[in-house]
C-alpha cells in the first residue's frame, strides 16, 4: 500500500474517552517515565518541562545532533517513536490517538503509524496539522496493515522546531482489531 496522509483537525478538547480496546502503550499518560520511547535523531525526550515536571512527554530540538528529515517536506523532524506490534497480520486495523501542544502557535505536527519490514519502512499512514495555538489538540490516525509480519510503530513529531521550542505529548493510545 502507498503512504496515506490526512489533514488533522487539530481539535482542542479533553482527553479521548476510554474504549474497551486494550491500549498497546503501557504508560500512555507518561505517569512514570518516557523510557519505552526513543527520540528521533536530533531530538531530546524528557518527561514534563524544565519549569514544571508533569505527566507528559516533552520533545525538544537537540542542536548538537543532525535531525531526521521528513520525507514528505524535506524539513527537520523532531519527535519520538515507540514500537507497538511486533508482527502484524495483513488486514489488521491499527488506530492511534494523541494529545499534543506546542510552546508557540503555528507549529506543524504529525502522528504516524509505520509498517516496518526487515527494518525498513514498508508503508505508513499519518495525519498532519498546524497547531493554531498553545492549547492541547487531539490527533487521530488509522492504518490497515498491508505487509504480513510487519512491525508497527507509532511516531509523534513536530517539524522545524527552533532550539528554544518544544512540543508536549500526552494520552497516547494505540489499539488494534482484526
Amino acid at each position: 500500500p502507498s503512504p496515506t496522509s490526512r489533514r488533522g483537525t487539530g481539535t482542542t478538547g479533553s482527553p479521548p474517552t476510554t474504549s474497551p480496546a486494550r491500549n498497546l502503550v503501557a504508560d500512555s499518560g507518561f505517569d512514570h517515565d518516557v523510557a519505552a520511547w526513543r527520540p528521533l535523531p536530533g531530538a531530546f525526550l524528557t518527561r514534563g518541562s524544565a519549569a514544571m515536571p508533569a505527566n507528559h512527554a516533552r520533545v525538544q530540538r537537540d542542536p548538537s545532533t543532525p535531525a531526521t528529515t521528513d520525507p514528505k517536506t524535506g524539513r527537520a523532524l523532531y519527535g519520538m517513536v515507540l514500537p507497538v506490534i511486533r508482527s502484524a497480520a495483513v488486514g489488521m486495523h491499527v488506530d492511534a490517538t494523541v494529545q499534543i501542544r506546542a510552546t508557540r502557535a503555528q507549529v506543524p505536527v504529525l502522528l504516524r503509524l509505520s509498517e516496518l519490514a526487515g527494518g525498513r519502512t514498508a508503508a505508513r499512514s499519518e495525519v498532519r496539522t498546524v497547531l493554531t495555538d498553545t492549547a492541547w489538540h487531539l490527533l487521530e490516525v488509522d492504518r490497515k496493515v498491508g505487509t504480513a509480519g510487519a512491525a508497527i510503530q507509532v511516531e509523534v513529531g513536530a517539524l522545524a522546531l527552533h532550539p528554544d521550542e518544544a512540543v508536549y505529548v500526552d494520552n497516547v493510545r494505540v489499539s488494534s482489531r482484526p
